[in-house]
């Protein structure tokens, strides 16, 4: 299935009340993989919103082009947050820029996270925090990041509407967020939905893994997702469907799991 075949690609679609995707194309050695960025008004009688990471580097000028394209419709709106499910660098491309371009907005990672240091001056306070991402390591004020702590999810500003859950290992620093409103879940790369070739229908997968620990990880992350019950649709962070990934399938996914 070819990714620009896809109504959202290089663009926002509201594909549930409040609840907007664009996939953008990222290329990955010789082959072409959708990946995919949220946006949630998540306060809409304020016109507040949470941008869910960022794309990757190459689709930076795209981006911010599909986000000028979007907010035209909506004057005053505010960007309130961006947050990530993890570090790869095709979730934190446009960091560097946002941060830049819209002044009061902040950054939420999941705790711990590998990429994030401690930067201090010379009187040894901490006043800045360093990500240190695959382009290289960006400096951030200290003030615009917000970190979410296990076992404090509730203590996120907009806990009631877009739930944060950690669903990998506690030494990841994977997170997913709820779409309380529409049951819908963002979960990044916990699993994939990819076709093969221009023909095939797209086809649940394990990510990527690196050694036997990161695969029983991400097998039981998924598993801990087909666990969840205030969940109807899955949205991967890489997924050839326009309309996500019904829970009862990963569901059945997770059944053929064995570790």
């Amino acid at each position: 299935m070819s990714i620009s075949t896809l109504q959202d690609y290089e663009k926002f679609i509201e594909i549930f009340p409040n609840l907007y995707r664009a996939t953008f194309n990222l290329q990955f050695g010789p082959l072409n993989w959708p990946v995919s960025i949220f946006l949630i008004n998540i306060e809409p009688s304020n016109n507040v919103w949470i941008l869910i990471d960022t794309a990757d580097p190459d689709n930076i000028s795209k981006l911010f082009t599909a986000l000028s394209q979007h907010f035209s419709k909506f004057p005053n709106y505010q960007l309130k947050y961006i947050l990530l499910t993890h570090d790869h660098f095709d979730h934190t491309g446009s960091i560097s820029r946002l941060l830049d371009e819209y002044e009061d907005i902040k950054l939420v990672l999941g705790e711990p996270e590998s990429f994030l240091t401690n930067n201090k001056n010379v009187n040894g306070k901490i006043h800045t925090q360093q990500l240190a991402t695959v382009e290289g390591k960006i400096t951030v004020d200290k003030d615009r990041i917000v970190m979410i702590k296990r076992g404090k999810e509730e203590e996120f500003e907009f806990f009631n509407v877009l739930k944060p859950i950690f669903i990998a290992d506690s030494n990841l620093g994977s997170i997913s967020y709820l779409h309380i409103p529409t049951n819908c879940i963002m979960v990044g790369d916990s699993l994939m939905n990819l076709s093969t070739s221009q023909c095939s229908k797209p086809v649940i997968t394990l990510p990527f893994t690196s050694t036997n620990s990161h695969l029983n990880s991400v097998k039981e992350s998924i598993k801990n997702i087909s666990r969840l019950e205030d969940v109807k649709i899955v949205f991967p962070a890489h997924d050839h469907s326009q309309n996500g990934l019904s829970i009862n399938d990963v569901r059945a996914f997770a059944d053929t799991l064995k570790k």
